[in-house]
C-alpha cells in the first residue's frame, strides 16, 4: 500500500504538467520594460472621444492625458517544464508569443495645482477632482492602482495612456497641472501642463 502511495505522489507532477502543457506551442518570448518618462496633454470630452486640445477647454469636459512611455529593458527566457516538453501534450491552449511585462508599477498618482484652484492653494494635491476613464467607466486613482499592471503583447513603441476629467463644477479661470507618478523602484515620474483657460 506504501508503494502505491509513493509512486502516486512521484508521478503527480508528471500528470499534472501533462494537464497543463500544450501542443506544438512555441514558448513565448518575455521580455521587460520600465516606464521612463512622462508626457500631459489636455483633453477635450465634448464629442464621442476625447481629443487633445491648448489654450481653452469647456470645464465640464476637460482632462489631462498623461503618456507614460515604456522601454524595453531585458530579455527573460521562459521557465520550461522539468518533467515534459510542452511539444509532447495533449492539449492546445498557446499564450502570445511576445510578452512585455512591466519591470516596475505605478504605486502612486497625484495631480497637483500649481495655481490657486476652486479654494485651494497653489500646489495642492487636487486628485480627488479627477477620475481615470478605463474603457467605459470611470475610476479613482487608488481604484486604478488595484489593477493589475499592463502587459503589453507587441514590439512596437509602447506607452500607457491615462486619461484623467475632472469632475465639474469647478470654478473658471486659468490654470497650470502638474502630475507625479510614484514608480514600485523609487523613481518619480512629474511633467506639468502648459496654461489652460477652463470656460
Amino acid at each position: 500500500m506504501k508503494t502505491k502511495k509513493v509512486l502516486t505522489w512521484l508521478f503527480l507532477p508528471l500528470v499534472l504538467d501533462t494537464l497543463i502543457a500544450c501542443c506544438g506551442c512555441d514558448e513565448p518570448q518575455l521580455f521587460m520594460y520600465t516606464n521612463s518618462s512622462l508626457r500631459l496633454e489636455h483633453l477635450d470630452n465634448r464629442g464621442t472621444a476625447p481629443v487633445v486640445t491648448t489654450g481653452t477647454a469647456l470645464r465640464k469636459a476637460y482632462g489631462i492625458r498623461m503618456n507614460v512611455h515604456c522601454q524595453t529593458t531585458a530579455f527573460q527566457q521562459p521557465a520550461g517544464s522539468f518533467f515534459l516538453h510542452r511539444a509532447y501534450a495533449f492539449r492546445c491552449d498557446c499564450g502570445e508569443p511576445l510578452q512585455y511585462h512591466p519591470k516596475d508599477s505605478i504605486i502612486a498618482m497625484r495631480i497637483i495645482t500649481l495655481d490657486g484652484f476652486d479654494g485651494h492653494p497653489a500646489n495642492t494635491d487636487i486628485s480627488t477632482y479627477f477620475q481615470l476613464k478605463i474603457k467605459h467607466s470611470f475610476k479613482s486613482f487608488s481604484e486604478y492602482l488595484l489593477q493589475s499592471p499592463t502587459v503589453f503583447y507587441t514590439a512596437e513603441e509602447k506607452s500607457l495612456v491615462l486619461d484623467a476629467f475632472l469632475i465639474p463644477p469647478v470654478s473658471p479661470g486659468t490654470y497650470r497641472f502638474r502630475a507625479e507618478l510614484d514608480l514600485s523602484d523609487g523613481r518619480t515620474l512629474a511633467q506639468e501642463t502648459s496654461p489652460v483657460e477652463l470656460q
